[in-house]
C-alpha cells in the first residue's frame, strides 16, 4: 500500500512538473509572439544629431521635447541647421530639398551624406 502511495505521489509530482513546464513554454511563446509583433524601436545610434545652441548634439525627439514641433513639421531650431554640399557653400534642408528632391520627413541622400556645418562664434563679438 505504501508503495503504490508513493507511486501515485510521484505520478502527481511528475504531472504537475509536465503542466508547469507546458505552461511556462507556453508563456515564452506568447512573449516571443508580442515581441516579434512590436513596433522596433529605432536605435539612438541610428538616428541623425543635430547641434543645439548649447552645443551639444541632440535627436529629433529632443528637439521637438524642447521647442515643439512634430516629426512632419520638425522646429525651427531642427530646421536650421546646416550642412555642406558638393560646393563647399552651407546649405539647410530646405536648399538641398530643393536641389535634390525629398521632404523634411524623408530628406535626400545627399544631405545624410553631407558633413554639419560648424562656424565658429565668437560670444563677445554678438
Amino acid at each position: 500500500v505504501q508503495a503504490r502511495q508513493a507511486l501515485n505521489g510521484a505520478a502527481q509530482m511528475a504531472a504537475a512538473a509536465a503542466a508547469w513546464q507546458a505552461t511556462a513554454a507556453a508563456q515564452q511563446a506568447l512573449s516571443f509572439a508580442s515581441a516579434a509583433a512590436a513596433p522596433k524601436k529605432r536605435k539612438l545610434e541610428d538616428e541623425e544629431l543635430r547641434l543645439d545652441s548649447d552645443g551639444m548634439a541632440y535627436n529629433l525627439d529632443a528637439f521637438i521635447a524642447q521647442y515643439g514641433g512634430s516629426r512632419e513639421n520638425p522646429p525651427l531650431a531642427w530646421m536650421t541647421e546646416r550642412r555642406l554640399d558638393h560646393d563647399g557653400q552651407a546649405y539647410t534642408l530646405d536648399g538641398f530639398i530643393q536641389q535634390y528632391g525629398g521632404t523634411k520627413a524623408n530628406p535626400p541622400v545627399q544631405w545624410h551624406s553631407a558633413k554639419q556645418w560648424k562656424f565658429e562664434v565668437n560670444f563677445a563679438d554678438l
